[in-house]
């Protein structure tokens, strides 16, 4: 059976992907009692999150709440069709503008997180991708990844370093 917050992050995901409830079954390739009883808690999540992880999904994600949902964005990407213009340039922009906003630099940031001095400045700055680690030490920070992506909703998730920041602000 699952637990309360595992139902939560399934519901988070069915959120991110856009699509509607009958939309969301087809692409799982289950039944649609079969996701209520996942929402209710009734069926085990070992099927699903098969399912999920083939999508891109990240199963740590989905049983512990840490680091990424998707441990593939590209993969989750195709099989949902969201996020299908990420342009990587506005994303730098944004974390950039997220750092700044809650630090004095960048450096900053990379000694607080422990990122090796400069490394995360030279991803920003340059034509590097932006590495999975650097994504869950922002996310843990409290940054939305998604709003880095796409620009919308709120630039922190629900995680208490975001909440902090954002009571900070205000």
């Amino acid at each position: 059976m699952s637990t309360k917050e595992e139902r939560k992050r399934l519901i988070k995901i069915l959120k991110m992907s856009g699509l509607r409830k009958g939309e969301f079954i087809k692409k799982l390739d289950i039944l649609h009692q079969s996701l209520n009883l996942y929402l209710n808690g009734e069926n085990d999540f070992q099927v699903i999150t098969r399912k999920l992880s083939k999508l891109g999904i990240s199963i740590d994600w989905l049983y512990t709440g840490l680091g990424n949902p998707t441990f593939q964005p590209d993969v989750f990407e195709n099989h949902f069709g969201v996020l299908n213009v990420h342009d990587e340039d506005k994303q730098k922009l944004r974390i950039i503008e997220w750092i700044l906003k809650h630090y004095k630099s960048i450096s900053e940031f990379e000694t607080e997180r422990s990122i090796c001095d400069g490394e995360l400045k030279s991803v920003l700055f340059g034509d590097e991708v932006i590495v999975h680690t650097h994504l869950v030490k922002l996310d843990n920070a409290g940054v939305n990844i998604k709003w880095t992506i796409d620009g919308r909703g709120s630039m922190y998730n629900n995680k208490k370093n975001g909440k902090k920041l954002s009571k900070g602000l205000k």
